[in-house]
């Protein structure tokens, strides 16, 4: 075993020219670079370090020098050996990803776990999205029940005020009396609704306008549920005079007719008669309301 002259006589040379190298780089730090002067040097390798080494640094650059050594105050002077058992464990103890180096967590890993906590933002946006238009729909069915529970109420009132007993077979038989009636009236309206439209049409007929012909196609009952103009009335007719002028009339007036919707000109002829008196032939299709199929 080396005592500690051999030692000073191996490595003595090798660590003075350490020590110049040393302070050749810190000049070069404080000096050119203006940086602050270095004031302590922490020593820290897998093998052992001999304080021989430290000493000598430190009296031949002039700073202090120090042996990292986390476990220095747990320890105490136990050697080398149980110090670089514990080394490990204590740190992993001390690392963490946002400051230290980890070589299996590399950029590509820290892309894909970025793109993953994007997509989890993303989902958790959306699901409170979803949450708050839940909701705001809940709300509005709750309101409307509540209207509606207020009609209910309000009719129930109506009932007992009326001083009769009803039970489920005599509000069923209401109802099929209710069905049996609007089933009549429904019939009544479609066999005089052709009458009435002719009647609301002939009426609004100004001078200078003969209506040749007028054709009323109502839609089927199975179509009554459909939008409004699947029923509708082909007029045509002829026009005389100041032609335009007496048009734009016909066509105003019939337009505010609450039987009609949708008032279009489909088709417009001017011609002359024998005689060299002009006139226009025209044609115009319009849908009945709604409530007339």
């Amino acid at each position: 075993m080396i005592d500690k002259d051999g030692l000073k006589e191996a490595v003595g040379s090798a660590v003075e020219r350490l020590a110049m190298q040393i302070e050749r780089t810190f000049e070069h730090f404080t000096a050119l670079l203006g940086k602050e002067k270095i004031a302590l040097i922490y020593f820290s390798s897998v093998l052992h370090i001999e304080k021989y080494l430290i000493a000598e640094l430190t009296r031949q650059i002039a700073v202090k020098c120090e042996i990292f050594d986390p476990l220095a105050k747990i320890m105490g002077d136990k050697g080398f050996i149980e110090r670089d058992y514990l080394l490990p464990a204590v740190a992993v103890a001390l690392s963490d990803n946002s400051y230290t180096p980890n070589i299996l967590h590399v950029r590509k890993d820290k892309n894909i776990e970025a793109k993953r906590n994007l997509i989890e933002k993303v989902i958790f946006i959306v699901f409170i999205t979803v949450i708050l238009c839940s909701v705001i729909f809940y709300g509005k069915q709750e309101s409307v029940i509540k209207k509606k529970m207020g009609v209910l109420g309000g009719l129930t009132g109506q009932l007992y005020q009326s001083g009769q007993k009803f039970d489920n077979q005599s509000i069923i038989t209401i109802i099929d009396h209710i069905k049996m009636d609007r089933h009549i009236y429904s019939n009544y309206i479609r066999r005089y609704v052709s009458v009435a439209v002719i009647n609301e049409i002939a009426s609004m007929v100004p001078q200078d306008v003969y209506l040749t012909s007028c054709k009323i196609d109502i839609a089927p009952q199975a179509a009554s549920g459909g939008r409004p103009g699947n029923s509708h009335i082909v007029i045509d007719g002829i026009i005389t005079g100041n032609i335009e002028a007496v048009m734009a009339n016909f066509i105003a007036r019939i337009s505010t007719s609450p039987m009609l919707s949708d008032v279009d000109v489909k088709k417009s002829l001017s011609e002359s008669s024998e005689s060299k008196l002009p006139f226009k032939k025209f044609q115009i299709e319009a849908g009945l309301v709604r409530q007339l199929e």
